[in-house]
C-alpha cells in the first residue's frame, strides 16, 4: 500500500466549496471526487488499496448506500441511491473476476427458477398440515 499527496490544480469554480467530505474519516471514493477537493484547494491524502481491504471497503460503501436508499422519500432520490448501489454491484462484480452481464445471467437464471417480486405477494402463513 502507498499513499499520496493531492497537489493543488487550478481552482474551478464550476463545483461549490466545500467538498470537505473526507473530514468524515477514512473512506472509499472517486477519483473524480479527489479531483474535486483539489480544485476546491483543499489538501487531501489518498492510499491505494490491497484487493482484500476494497472488498472489505466496497461492502461497508454497499451498507452505507443502501441505507441512503432506505431513507429516500421520491422517486428522484431513489433512482439516485439505486444508481450508487448499482456503482458498487458493478465495481464488485469486477472484483470478482466477473462482468455485470454475469451477475445479470446469474439473476436471470434464478429468476426463472424461482421467481421475482414483480406481483407483490406477502406470504403470511403456510398451514403444513395436509
Amino acid at each position: 500500500m502507498y499513499y499520496k499527496e493531492c497537489k493543488k490544480t487550478s481552482y474551478n469554480s464550476e463545483y461549490p466549496a466545500p467538498l470537505r467530505s473526507v473530514q468524515m474519516g477514512l473512506r472509499l471514493t472517486s477519483g473524480i471526487r479527489r479531483t474535486l477537493i483539489v480544485q476546491n484547494g483543499e489538501k487531501c491524502k489518498f492510499q491505494k488499496l490491497d484487493k482484500q481491504m476494497y472488498v472489505k471497503e466496497l461492502r461497508k460503501k454497499l451498507l452505507e448506500e443502501v441505507n441512503e436508499y432506505l431513507k429516500t422519500n421520491d422517486d428522484v432520490e431513489t433512482i439516485e441511491e439505486l444508481s450508487d448501489v448499482l456503482e458498487i454491484i458493478h465495481s464488485l462484480s469486477k472484483i470478482h473476476d466477473k462482468s455485470i452481464k454475469d451477475v445479470e445471467e446469474v439473476r436471470r437464471k434464478k429468476f426463472l427458477k424461482r421467481g421475482g417480486f414483480n406481483e407483490r405477494l406477502y406470504l403470511i402463513d403456510v398451514d403444513d398440515e395436509s
